[in-house]
């Protein structure tokens, strides 16, 4: 595709600019008249471009304007250079296309296909010819056959994105946003006046918006499951006022307008929705943790993956009797065993309230923080997964058997993929493998019919006995079942293992960033009470020094007092008259 006309209007008063043809490098093999509404009598009527007279319109015999033409491509965006900047806004509707063909690259875009999204995202969009009958009630590209106009077309995209804009204002207007002199000032807060210039720059720095990765990092627990499809400004700010707890440390710096505006933009972006798109736009957020880390991370699955398997070997020697297992109306149940996972959430919570019984002198000691690995899915869904796939393995077992095994089949009834367990059908497959061909089992190298076999045990344990098992427990008995149905040549079920399989990790993999997006947040929450707990502990000092301060200002007073009191009784007694002796001091003299 080559650039054939090129069209540039301003904005917002939609004044022609540049209108020209262009003639293509190449041999021209088709106009895609019917879209960019360019035809061969154009370029036969076309008149050369003069820049001195490009404003003057040139008229064919039959009253048609004759566009003007210039040489090649390179002397169009030539002459679209002349008129732009690199901070100068280029507008148009799904402008990738434009730029495609006019080979040119711009940092500054207003696409109304972005402004005015489709309800079900990209790659969907809306057309212009849609947005503007929708939004401004005017029908374009009404040519028919005759094509496209591309002034109209850029007119019509300018004249959304003046729509968008006007809105926006109305907006900004209604939250107190001012404007004066070129420049968009943000609503002050609402109580008295402020008086001195500092706090006064301390208020317009909090109108500042803050950081859109702060904004997802503290609130990707608001706008989670329904509340991350809500894009009603006022919703929006409902949502956060209601969560403002949760949000202390942005409410600190930044308004809940601010916050709600930053939010919205998030909510229409859909990152609040979509973790893969959270990941692109905020990689850093989602740096893998550190080798140490990882390393613990990989050693708590590992020894949480053979709990596990040594709960269900216990399963395993209590299996034969479970054909037999009835309560009596009455009967005590004995409680069963905390789960692995109960037990590390016990602990942590032992561990926390053990911190909150200290003593006052370690009653600033920083709480851990409790692990959240390893994951462990919703019980109800891991049961459905694994019934689910020991069903499709049970179903493998019956077709197998009746492909390499019909007579014992046909002597034992076994006519339905539940007539024994799949433990019973695996044992049974053992026991026959000697006399099956080499084709019945397929093996890859390292590998023995009993170790493929046998290694569905754990699966249908688990799921018959109720066993809590962990993300990667799971994952690990889905890789067996992916093997054992790949060994029993039975692709269908495999691929429908393997689905499943790849769903999980998926969903897995969304947890666990989850989780690694919560130990940040917490960090973050401990980081900022570290901050405020040695502001206290200041404030704590402080008023002890100033008690001390004041004990010893008030007891300086009182001696002051007592010294003063004395010096004047001497200096009375040392300007009495000599002369002027009392009755009582002739007496003291007598005696």
């Amino acid at each position: 595709m080559e650039l054939v006309r090129l069209t540039a209007t301003t904005w917002p008063d939609g004044k022609e600019v540049l209108d020209v043809l262009v003639r293509p490098l190449g041999e021209v093999l088709d106009l895609n008249s019917r879209f960019s509404g360019v035809w061969p009598e154009d370029y036969a009527n076309a008149v050369p471009y003069d820049q001195a007279s490009q404003q003057q319109q040139v008229t064919a015999d039959d009253g048609t304007t004759r566009l003007r033409i210039v040489d090649s491509p390179f002397k169009a965006r030539e002459l679209l250079f002349k008129l732009l900047r690199l901070e100068t806004p280029l507008i148009g509707h799904a402008l990738e296309n434009d730029l495609n063909a006019a080979r040119i690259l711009h940092p500054t875009i207003v696409d109304t296909a972005l402004l005015f999204p489709h309800h079900r995202g990209l790659p969907l969009r809306f057309g212009l010819k849609m947005l503007m009958k929708k939004h401004l009630g005017r029908d374009i590209q009404m040519g028919g056959d005759k094509g496209h106009d591309s002034k109209e077309d850029a007119r019509a995209a300018g004249d959304l994105v003046r729509l968008r804009v006007g809105e926006m204002w109305r907006k900004m207007r209604g939250e107190g946003w001012t404007k004066g002199d070129g420049e968009f000032y943000p609503p002050l807060p609402s109580g008295p006046a402020v008086a001195s210039s500092t706090a006064v720059c301390l208020t317009m720095a909090k109108q500042q918006l803050p950081d859109g990765k702060l904004v997802y990092l503290h609130c990707s627990s608001v706008f989670n499951g329904q509340n991350a499809l809500i894009r009603r400004p006022k919703k929006i700010r409902q949502l956060s006022e209601s969560h403002q707890r949760s949000i202390k440390i942005l409410t600190k710096e930044f308004t809940l307008p601010a916050i709600a505006a930053v939010a919205k933009d998030l909510l229409e972006d859909r990152i609040f929705e979509s973790l893969p798109r959270a990941k692109l736009r905020y990689p850093e957020l989602f740096q893998p943790p550190s080798e140490s880390q990882e390393a613990k991370r990989v050693a708590s699955e590992a020894e949480v993956v053979r709990t596990e398997a040594e709960a269900a070997q216990d399963a395993v020697l209590t299996s034969d009797n479970e054909r037999g297992e009835h309560f009596e109306e009455g009967s005590q149940v004995d409680e069963p065993e905390k789960t692995l996972e109960n037990k590390v959430r016990i602990g942590d919570c032992v561990q926390v309230e053990a911190t909150e019984q200290q003593s006052s002198s370690e009653a600033h000691r920083t709480l851990p923080i409790p692990r959240l690995h390893p994951v462990y899915l919703p019980y109800r869904t891991q049961h459905r997964i694994l019934h689910l796939v020991q069903a499709l393995l049970e179903d493998c077992c019956l077709d197998f058997g009746n492909t390499w095994a019909p007579e014992m089949m046909k002597a034992r009834r076994w006519d339905e993929p539940e007539s024994i367990e799949l433990t019973q059908w695996t044992r049974r497959f053992l026991q026959i493998t000697e006399n099956l061909p080499a084709t019945a089992i397929i093996m890859t190298s390292g590998q023995s019919p009993k170790d493929v076999l046998l290694a569905t045990s754990s699966l249908r344990h688990s799921a018959v006995h109720r066993l809590r098992t962990s993300a990667a427990g799971i994952m690990q008995m889905l890789k067996a079942a992916v093997t054992f149905t790949e060994a029993l040549n039975d692709s269908k079920r495999a691929e429908k293992i393997i689905k499943i399989k790849t769903q999980l990790e998926a969903s897995i993999e969304e947890i666990v960033q989850h989780q690694n997006l919560l130990e940040r947040k917490l960090t973050d929450q401990f980081q900022d009470i570290a901050r405020r707990r040695a502001e206290l502990d200041e404030l704590e000092r402080s008023c002890v020094q100033e008690m001390l301060a004041a004990d010893e200002q008030q007891r300086s007073e009182v001696g002051s007092a007592n010294v003063n009191v004395g010096e004047e009784k001497t200096d009375v007694k040392a300007e009495e008259d000599p002369d002027d002796v009392s009755l009582v001091d002739v007496l003291y003299s007598l005696v």
